[in-house]
């Protein structure tokens, strides 16, 4: 595979913005052995920011679609998005190669996940962004039902 003209770096955001890192791990291209992505390093005294930045949000979260309903049309439009960039071909062979840089594939089975993942985009982003969240609902109160049940019946047994 032909060389990069650069190298990337994976920077840091905290608090809306994209922060650098004077310490940086190189990881190599497996395709060519040339360095491929620089990943910053943040050591321990560097943390204080992201700290500051985890307690000031929501337990809740900032995207959850209990809070905010209208996530689900954002979701289900982001879903749209992605899977309609995914359908064109030079965008699906750029994720392909993407893939078999850092996982051992042919392209022809890179290509597959790039696919099956552009399936279930199309999938997802009609109603399934609003059943995922009731289905995970169900379940969340199938299994503190079941609980209820099960403490009923250890109270039921206990001598009063």
């Amino acid at each position: 595979m032909k060389s990069l003209s650069s190298t990337f770096i994976v920077m840091s955001i905290v608090q809306g913005k994209w922060i650098g890192s004077s310490n940086h791990n190189t990881l190599l291209d497996p395709l060519n052995g040339e360095p491929f992505i620089k990943v910053a390093e943040v050591d321990e005294s560097g943390t204080q920011p992201f700290v500051d930045s985890l307690s000031q949000c929501p337990k809740h979260g900032l995207h959850n679609p209990f809070k905010s309903p209208e996530r689900y049309l954002l979701y289900g439009d982001i879903s749209t998005k992605a899977a309609h960039m995914l359908a064109l071909p030079k965008v699906a062979d750029f994720f392909a190669r993407l893939i078999q840089r850092v996982a051992p594939k042919s392209y022809q089975q890179a290509a597959g996940e790039v696919f099956v993942t552009r399936k279930f985009l199309e999938n997802f982003c009609g109603d399934q962004v609003h059943y995922s969240l009731h289905h995970f609902l169900f379940w969340f109160l199938a299994i503190s039902f079941n609980n209820l049940v099960i403490l009923e019946g250890m109270f039921s047994k206990m001598p009063i």
